[in-house]
């Protein structure tokens, strides 16, 4: 079985003990519904018992109930759900033992209802192969026992015993195959989520480090186009002074050039033929270079 790391076993066990708990639940729900319900059977099959049996299912049932709404919901109930479930295995199966031992004990068909109380067991709820094999030799032992202690031994009594016990031990066996199969298939999926959840963190990492990268280079390139725009704009204006400084009647002619030239292009960029053309770099451009206007000279 594939094992946990070190450092997820701790989640690994939160999750399970949750997994346990939202399970338990459904759990008491069914043996509160059904365990009654098979009044039913008591009644076509051995309705001189029907009475009796009735009172053992519904006590049985009551007792569930009393789990769901007492224990379950509390904070005992969250930190021991396996406990809760083990109270209610052992109720649901002394229930139906003391059913088996009213109708004869070793020859009983009604050992079959302790089987289904097992079945359900393992089916329900997320159990490790340690578990199913406590749980199920535990439900032998509360069908066994009170048979040897409180019934009366027949002719091939005890050959049917030993035919219900070879059933039960199979059974037995075969749910702690099924809970090794899903414990493992359940601890592949958590390694398989652990092992996305960190490379996620590694790809949030360096997505987080590639943001910070692209904003820094992209404030580089900004900064080096800033600078490449203000060095343009301080030749322009050297070439356009050097221009005036040959004319020098010109006076404020380029700045009042470099002023019309926006206004201009600002009037301009309003017409919906230009409107597309004429941006605000656009305008920018033609600001800083209108002033060469006269660089001829």
């Amino acid at each position: 079985m594939k094992t946990i790391k070190p450092e997820h076993i701790e989640r690994y066990r939160e999750e399970t003990k949750t997994l346990f708990h939202q399970w338990v639940a459904a759990i008491l729900l069914v043996g509160i519904v059904l365990i009654p319900l098979f009044s039913i059977l008591d009644y076509i099959v051995v309705r001189e018992y029907l009475k009796l049996f009735f009172i053992y299912r519904i006590s049985c049932a009551a007792f569930l109930l009393l789990i769901l709404i007492l224990i379950y919901p509390k904070e005992i109930g969250k930190k021991h759900p396996f406990a809760i479930a083990i109270i209610a295995y052992i109720t649901a199966g002394a229930t139906i033992s003391a059913m088996v031992v009213n109708l004869g004990g070793y020859a009983s068909f009604y050992y079959v209802g302790i089987l289904m109380v097992l079945v359900t067991f393992s089916t329900f709820l997320p159990l490790n192969t340690i578990q199913a094999a406590i749980s199920g030799i535990l439900l032998y032992l509360i069908y066994a026992i009170p048979i040897l202690l409180f019934s009366e031994v027949k002719e091939n009594s005890l050959r049917m015993f030993f035919n219900n016990s070879f059933f039960f031990i199979n059974f037995i066996v075969i749910t702690i195959v099924q809970c090794y199969l899903e414990t493992r298939a359940w601890r592949r999926g958590f390694n398989l989520r652990m092992e996305l959840d960190s490379l996620n963190q590694q790809l949030s990492y360096y997505a987080h480090n590639l943001e910070d990268e692209v904003e820094k280079r992209t404030n580089e390139l900004l900064e080096s186009y800033k600078s490449v725009q203000e060095a343009r704009i301080a030749a322009i204006l050297g070439l356009a002074k050097l221009a005036e400084y040959r004319d020098k009647e010109t006076g404020a002619h380029l700045e009042r050039i470099r002023e019309f030239a926006r206004i201009l292009t600002e009037e301009l960029s309003m017409l919906p033929k230009y409107k597309e053309i004429i941006t605000k770099d656009y305008i920018d451009d033609l600001y800083s270079s209108s002033i060469l206007h006269d660089i001829g000279k």
